[in-house]
């Protein structure tokens, strides 16, 4: 998750300067909190497909 936050344009190292260091260290202790007891973290996805043809159409 931090190496994911890294990539972004809102969370990256360069715009926390010197702070950068706290910063990572408090978003890992706030996400142990929701972490399993493997340290995984996971989250459900639903999604919806939506499957048609033209009528009469073989494709």
């Amino acid at each position: 998750m931090i190496g994911y936050l890294r990539t972004t344009s809102f969370a990256r190292a360069d715009l926390f300067a010197e702070r950068h260091a706290e910063f990572e260290a408090d978003a890992l202790h706030m996400l142990e909190g929701h972490a399993d007891e493997n340290g995984w973290l996971t989250e459900q996805v639903d999604f919806t497909v939506l499957l048609a043809r033209r009528p009469g159409g073989t494709a």
